[in-house]
């Protein structure tokens, strides 16, 4: 199905009548990728999307959430073959070995991040409100 088709999808009418408001059909898109996905899961990637290339330190800060809490949510969006990555392993970040110091690691989304980062985009551009 194409990107344009998941959007309409999104953000038809439900049984009930009532459009998908933006964020709810983002939300929509993260639970199709996993059902168990956490909000610390969504709050980290959507952190990376804005500032895609941070270290995990960087990223726990802005996401204001502790290094460990951090750490865990970027190995459960990271693929299932890398090295520490922990379920889901959602596949949506890649984990790179280099920084400014030797243990830092830097944060990029892989092509799945970037399509799933763009479907928001186009979501939000859309701009389905919450009907009052």
């Amino acid at each position: 199905m194409s990107i344009e088709a998941e959007l309409r999808a999104a953000t038809a009418p439900t049984s009930t009548g009532r459009r998908r408001d933006a964020v709810l059909a983002a939300l929509e898109i993260f639970r199709v990728l996993d059902v168990g996905i956490t909000t610390n899961n969504i709050v980290t990637f959507l952190y990376l999307c804005e500032n895609e290339g941070i270290s995990v330190t960087e990223l726990a800060a802005l996401a204001g959430l502790n290094p460990a809490t951090a750490s865990r949510s970027i190995r459960s969006l990271a693929a299932p073959g890398a090295r520490w990555s922990l379920p889901p392993h959602l596949g949506l970040i890649e984990v790179l070995g280099y920084g400014a110091s030797r243990n830092s690691k830097t944060l990029r989304l892989t092509p799945l991040g970037v399509e799933v980062r763009d479907r928001i985009n186009a979501l939000i551009e859309q701009g389905v409100r919450i009907e009052t």
